[in-house]
């Protein structure tokens, strides 16, 4: 038995044991003697959260329990094929060998460096049939009016929201996707789109996936699986913790409406802001703003940040420096929005802080901003 780090060659059925962190972060040697001095658990993956706070450790058993289920719900042939184009230290990444371990499909690694046109001719190239995507890499396919190839049977589509919006571009210019939720915890997919819904272009519903049991308790939504973590290891205070409850349950960091027919993400619990007393639906507004946006190749993002009067007030982030121009973007944004909505300040940066999938958190962009 041995603990290997970053060893994508994974025996899934042998006790040897995988810790995986990103080689290229500026910390990576610190990441690696730590790895060494964790507590070893035969047969298990361990996975750095984002903010690098906490490892997860994940069974092999339970990845290969999500694996089976995601591929039931996709259809995988063996005669399939996938492109990994998401990183392999993330369990977007990692969860495509396990699901090819049980499906007996093939797969191709894509390349570090993630851009759009490159993207579709190794799709084109490799005849791919599958991959995953995060909505950012998504929203880059469309600024460029690129066409999805027709050997492409689904885009699986998760790490955060994609908008009605760009679901629509997207499915114009042919790409097949299927909008899903996920979480390290579960080892990938907790909920995803039916194959189905691709016969249609209006924006579709997710439904849990049927390896995953949930319900909703005193305001919390809990799932249970064989795919759930076995414990988080807090790097700080050195200590083992299994966030489940005594009969399994774990509960979700986000906010969910969901019942037999459909599941809907309303976003982070831990980003939900209120100003002057009044709820703000961030999501909503983040695609308002990205629909004003779309056909500007600058970047735009909202955020919320500390006011001592009103709780927050929100901003908009951008790497655009032409001042005249951000300004006529939020004066139609706050002509769509009730007062308390409103953009009220403006943060020129020349670079925006992503994690490992492009996503923009709103803890990261304040930071950034000095508060």
């Amino acid at each position: 038995m041995a603990l290997r780090i970053n060893d994508v060659k994974i025996d899934w059925t042998s006790s040897d044991s995988h810790c995986f962190f990103n080689p290229k972060h500026p910390e990576a040697q610190k990441l690696k003697e730590l790895s060494v001095q964790l507590p070893f658990f035969p047969g298990h993956i361990y996975l750095f959260t984002s903010n690098l706070g906490k490892i997860c450790l994940l069974s092999k058993s339970a990845f290969l329990c999500s694996a089976q289920a995601v591929n039931k719900k996709l259809e995988v042939e063996r005669k399939d094929s996938w492109l990994i184009s998401l990183p392999l230290f993330h369990v977007a990444g990692l969860s495509i060998l396990a699901r090819s371990f049980c499906g007996g499909f093939s797969f191709e690694l894509g390349s570090d460096l993630w851009q759009a046109k490159n993207f579709q001719k190794e799709l084109k190239q490799k005849r791919i049939n599958f991959c995953s995507l995060v909505p950012a890499q998504i929203y880059d396919l469309v600024q460029r009016h690129l066409n999805a190839p027709k050997t492409l049977k689904a885009v699986i589509v998760g790490g955060g929201s994609l908008s009605p919006a760009l679901y629509k571009r997207a499915r114009n210019l042919g790409w097949p996707i299927l909008i899903s939720y996920g979480l390290t915890e579960a080892s990938s997919q907790v909920a995803c789109a039916d194959l189905y819904s691709l016969n249609k272009k209006s924006f579709p519903k997710m439904k849990i996936l049927d390896h995953i049991k949930i319900k909703t308790t005193s305001g919390q939504t809990k799932i249970k699986s064989a795919s759930l973590l076995t414990a988080y290891f807090d790097i700080q205070t050195k200590t083992l913790h299994d966030p489940k409850d005594s009969n399994g349950w774990f509960i979700l960091p986000d906010e969910i409406l969901w019942n037999k027919k459909s599941f809907l993400v309303k976003g982070r619990k831990d980003e939900q802001i209120k100003i002057l007393g009044e709820t703000v639906d961030f999501q909503k507004l983040s695609f308002l703003l990205e629909e004003l946006a779309k056909n500007r190749s600058e970047k735009y993002f909202l955020t919320a940040i500390p006011d001592p009067r009103q709780g927050f007030q929100l901003a908009l982030m951008t790497n655009y420096f032409n001042f005249s121009k951000i300004r006529l973007l939020v004066k139609i944004f706050n002509k769509k929005t009730a007062p308390f909505e409103n953009i009220k300040s403006i943060y020129c940066v020349p670079e925006i802080k992503k994690t490992i999938l492009f996503k923009q958190r709103q803890k990261q962009m304040i930071r950034q901003l000095g508060f």
